[in-house]
Parts: structure tokens; C-alpha cells; sequence
């Protein structure tokens, strides 16, 4: 892999935030019963030394390019707690249920069918988050981006864009009316990227480019490709107000952008480990890991915005990791629920 020594360093900058927890957390003051403060620090320490070692993983392996990269909210509605609403319980319930929790899911199954490989290296659940600082007093606030599009891009060859869900709703084809468009050039693409260099202007007219995927050649379509980079580049804080990579950008990272392989490893996957440390951090009462019961949900309702200038400058764009562990101790689907569950399938 190209820029092994960039994405090295993100490691180090990670272990280095995780040893500024750590002397923050030798000084934390107990809040809120049993939950204490430092104790969670120690926590958010531990899980980026954590996936520092994954990146170092990732860096000597190399062996694996398969990667799945999921975008969706972190809640349906974060003004309702689901630890006192039961229809956001349910809700939550059946979001956890397709992606990850219980034997159905989709990571159980994969579990499943691969045992002894770690998923994290070829599937990756995300959120998205903005912070900014009130006008009047200049305290931190943090709200999550409701990511309601609909939009799958493989390759760099094929995109999907429309209006349907993934659930029986939408696609069953006797429930709702939906409607998708399919993007791709107007020809079949050979795996192999061989067209020839004095060819480029023709393969520009019709719609493909000559690039690379994990460094090796690749043939894409200049539609789904440019418009992945422009959403990745907003993702990551590298887009300007127009949606375009940021002039100022440097020229190793553009070029990275462009590599959907090199650019998850080197930077999505970097920045999104130090934006939920960060995240999770200063705004403590979002949807976390450290939440697994309802009672730790209401207490975080309680816990005050953290204002410490060194974690919300590590704050890159908006991607953070999705909480896999968010009230992984509760009963969530209640069967007496008036609502069917065709509802939400």
C-alpha cells in the first residue's frame, strides 16, 4: 500500500489521544451515581489503542481489499429516548436486528459463514455528525445528520440512487411505490482496465476513466466515481461549501480520494476512529457505546458538554463509528406493540 507512513501515523496520533484520556481520566471527578467519569475515559482509551492495532493490521496485511462501507443514522429520531419510548425501542430494535444483533443479522450471518475472520476489516457501519458553537455563549453543541438518501456505488462503475429502503416496504413489490435510477456507462467494462493510453479521450466521451483500486488498475465510471469522492470528501471535511475537494487539499491525499481502497485505509478509516473518540468524548450524551442500558441512556441525558479545544480540533468532517454496543443489555422488541412489524420490515 501507498502512504504506509501517513497511515502509521494516524496509529500514533490515536495512541496519542488515547494517553491524553488517560491523564484526563487520572483527574476525573465521579458523576451520577455509578457511572463514573474517568472509568469512561479509560474506555474511550482502551478502544483507540484498539483500533490503532487495527490499523497496524491493516498496514502489514494488505491481503484484503473487499470493503463494505455503510452510512445510515445513528438513531431514527434522536428527540425521543428510546429508553422511554416504545416505539423507538422497537424501531432501534429492528435497525440492530438487520445489521448486527441477533443470528439473523447481517454480521451474525456473515459470522457465521466465515468464523475466525475479523469483519472489521471488510465491513464498516457508520454515522454522521456536526458540531459547531452556539452564538450566544459559545458553548460546544453537537447534533447527527439524518442521512435519508438512498445511494449505493460499487466500484466506482455502478450507482443506485432512489427512493426505496431496504426492507420489505420497499422492495417486496406490493407494498410501496418506489422509484431508482441505475448509473453506469453505456457499455460493458472489462476487468482488466486494458484500454489502451491513446484511447483515454474516447473512454472520457463514453462515460469511463482509467484509475486504480487497491493500486491496481481499474476501469470506472466517471459519473459514480466523482460522485463518491464528492460525498466522501464532505464526509471527511475535505469538501468545500460547494462539494468540491478543497484546492488547499494536498496533492498525496487528492490522489488518495481517488482509490476507494487506499482512501478508506488512509484517511476514512483513521478519521473516523478519532472523530468517535472525540465525539464520544465532548458530547457524551449522544448514542455511545458506553450506553448498553437504559438507566446509563438517561444518565448520559444528564452529563454536560466536555468543552476541551484539543478533542474538537481533532474533529474532521462529520463520519463517526456507528455505537455497535448501544443498548446491547436491553429487551428492545416488545411483541405486544400495537404496530405491526410489517411496519418496519
Amino acid at each position: 500500500m501507498r502512504f504506509n507512513a501517513q497511515v502509521a501515523a494516524e496509529a500514533d496520533s490515536l495512541r496519542e489521544m488515547s494517553a491524553a484520556l488517560e491523564l484526563m481520566a487520572a483527574s476525573a471527578e465521579d458523576v451520577n451515581g455509578d457511572v463514573t467519569f474517568g472509568d469512561k475515559l479509560r474506555e474511550q482509551a482502551s478502544e483507540g489503542r484498539r483500533r490503532a492495532e487495527h490499523i497496524d493490521r491493516d498496514v502489514s496485511k494488505q491481503r484484503k481489499q473487499f470493503k463494505v462501507v455503510i452510512v445510515l443514522p445513528v438513531m431514527p429520531c434522536l428527540e425521543k429516548n428510546p429508553a422511554k419510548n416504545e416505539n423507538m425501542r422497537n424501531i432501534v430494535y429492528w435497525q440492530q436486528a438487520s445489521l448486527f444483533r441477533g443470528k439473523n443479522s447481517l454480521m451474525k450471518r456473515l459470522q457465521a459463514e466465515f468464523p475466525g475472520e475479523d469483519l472489521d476489516e471488510y465491513i464498516g457501519l457508520y454515522n454522521l455528525k456536526h458540531w459547531g458553537r452556539r452564538p450566544a455563549d459559545q458553548v460546544p453543541v453537537c447534533e447527527t445528520v439524518y442521512v435519508h438518501s438512498k445511494v449505493m456505488i460499487v466500484d466506482d462503475r455502478v450507482a443506485i440512487l432512489g427512493s426505496a429502503n431496504i426492507n420489505d416496504r420497499s422492495l417486496a413489490g406490493d407494498h410501496d411505490s418506489e422509484l431508482a435510477v441505475v448509473c453506469s456507462p453505456p457499455e460493458h467494462l472489462s476487468d482488466s482496465g486494458s484500454l489502451a493510453r491513446q484511447r483515454s479521450l474516447e473512454s472520457v466521451k463514453r462515460g469511463v476513466c482509467q484509475t486504480t483500486i487497491a493500486g491496481q488498475p481499474w476501469e470506472a465510471s466517471v459519473f459514480a466515481q466523482q460522485l463518491r469522492i464528492r460525498l466522501w470528501a464532505e464526509h471527511l471535511g475535505l469538501a468545500d461549501m460547494c462539494g468540491h475537494v478543497e484546492a488547499t487539499v494536498p496533492p498525496g491525499v487528492t490522489e488518495m480520494l481517488t482509490d476507494p481502497i487506499e482512501c478508506y485505509n488512509s484517511i476514512w478509516f483513521p478519521t473516523a476512529a478519532k472523530n468517535t473518540i472525540a465525539f464520544d468524548t465532548m458530547f457524551p450524551q449522544f448514542p455511545s457505546d458506553d450506553q448498553r442500558t437504559y438507566k446509563q441512556v438517561n444518565q448520559a441525558s444528564e452529563l454536560k458538554v466536555q468543552d476541551n479545544p484539543v478533542f474538537l480540533h481533532e474533529i474532521k468532517g462529520y463520519i463517526a463509528r456507528m455505537p455497535l454496543r448501544y443498548l446491547e443489555s436491553e429487551t428492545l422488541y416488545n411483541k405486544r406493540f400495537m404496530v405491526p412489524d410489517e411496519v418496519f420490515t
